[in-house]
């Protein structure tokens, strides 16, 4: 079922959502009917995507269970009734075959795999501000996911401390997600989200100094950036600004900015297999909300 529901969802899927699905970047100036339209479709077919990889994933561990019974079955019984060679035998084949396969298929499915960062919380963010953006404007996005730890997007890498124990530190900056929207108010709203990754490679001796170990630490933060112009005889500020918040002033318009930091530190070293499903799915789409609702609190109607 699984298979059927994700090939009738990539059947949906128009030229540019494969595009965006190999290269894992898109960006553009739509409408917000036409961004939710192509990003529901993209959602749609990661979730069945999704679904059928965790189904292969337990055929292969119950592949891997009945291979060793298979062993078992030839190693303890067969012995004893040998006229089960054959069954034996068979079991070993069979599950050899079905793990094997369940494991290329997964792979080969993996390449078509799309972030969980567009469903959560890409999307429902953009479902929810284009409730008050303007009718028919265009809304520009840009969001890239192929993730923080792309070598196009490192900073820096310092050996920080070249004596044991040895420290090789290298940053990256990942600005993910773009948009700016035209509000129903005329007021412009623009936000970006950063992911800001500091890696350190150790390389250290354990108590006894006979053995060398290889630690990986990370931490990570994402930055909120968020910008708000509106007109000056529309709104003014309802008080005094918060420590995040400036203002800019203009003749016809004001600018609000504001920028909100999301902090998560990582120090298992196997986190690095699961970096990106972990952190790049964070801030929190409440995290998100609460940056951009700050810059609208600090404003009320001019008086008539």
């Amino acid at each position: 079922m699984n298979m059927y529901q994700t090939i009738k969802a990539y059947r949906a899927l128009s030229k540019s959502d494969r595009r965006f699905i190999s290269s894992q970047q898109i960006k553009g100036e739509y409408t917000a009917a036409q961004w939710l339209n192509q990003l529901s479709r993209l959602a749609r077919y990661d979730s069945e995507l999704d679904k059928l990889r965790f189904t292969l994933e337990i055929i292969s561990w119950l592949s891997v269970l009945f291979l060793f019974l298979g062993v078992f079955f030839i190693v303890f019984i067969v012995p004893v009734f040998p006229i089960m060679t054959i069954i034996g035998l068979g079991m070993v084949v069979l599950f050899v075959t079905i793990l094997i396969t369940s494991l290329i298929f997964n792979l080969s499915l993996k390449t078509k795999d799309i972030d969980n960062r567009l469903r959560e919380p890409v999307l429902p963010l953009l479902t929810l501000l284009s409730e008050d953006s303007k009718q028919n404007s265009r809304v520009r996005v840009k969001l890239d996911l192929t993730g923080s730890l792309d070598n196009q997007k490192m900073l820096s890498k310092v050996k920080v401390q070249k004596t044991l124990p040895k420290i090789v530190e290298s940053h990256y900056r990942d600005p993910w997600f773009e948009a700016y929207m035209q509000l129903c108010d005329d007021s412009q709203l623009r936000f970006e989200i950063t992911t800001y990754v500091r890696k350190r490679d150790i390389t250290k001796r354990n108590q006894r100094g006979n053995k060398t170990k290889h630690v990986t630490k990370y931490k990570v933060r994402h930055a909120i950036t968020c910008s708000l112009r509106y007109k000056n005889e529309q709104y003014q500020l309802r008080g005094p600004l918060p420590d995040n918040v400036r203002q800019k002033e203009g003749s016809k318009r004001n600018a609000l900015n504001s920028k909100s930091i999301v902090e998560l530190k990582i120090s298992d070293p196997m986190d690095l297999v699961n970096l990106e499903d972990k952190l790049t799915s964070r801030p929190d789409l409440e995290d998100i909300l609460a940056a951009v609702n700050l810059l609208f609190q600090q404003l009320k109607p001019k008086a008539a």
